[in-house]
């Protein structure tokens, strides 16, 4: 059917409607001449690929462990501690930049 011809004929139907006196038919005219309308429209979904970008091999790769000594004295300790809480750092910052990757993917 043809557009104008089939807007042309919604828009009798809307003015015909709106010669009916009663409240309920008045509201209900305008949600009706959308509804109509709304119908004329078509749409169509295209889907489009994003590139996918891998995650750094430097940032998924294992971080080296210190190693404990048999026989440490307190001053081993320290320099352990130093090197454990490095490493923990290393390991927070690496998270930090995958957690940023995947917000940056989902936008």
């Amino acid at each position: 059917m043809n557009k104008k011809r089939l807007l042309r004929q919604m828009l009798a139907i809307g003015l015909c409607l709106s010669e009916i006196s009663s409240p309920p038919m008045r509201a209900l005219t305008p949600v009706l001449i959308v509804l109509l309308l709304s119908s004329c429209g078509s749409t169509q979904t295209v889907y489009v690929k994003v590139p996918y970008v891998p995650i750094s091999s430097e940032l998924t790769a294992d971080t080296p462990q210190p190693t404990i000594p048999d026989n440490m004295n307190w001053s081993q300790s320290l320099q352990l501690n130093v090197l454990a809480f490095s490493a923990i750092g290393q390991c927070n910052l690496d998270k930090a930049a995958i957690r940023k990757i995947e917000q940056e993917r989902q936008k």
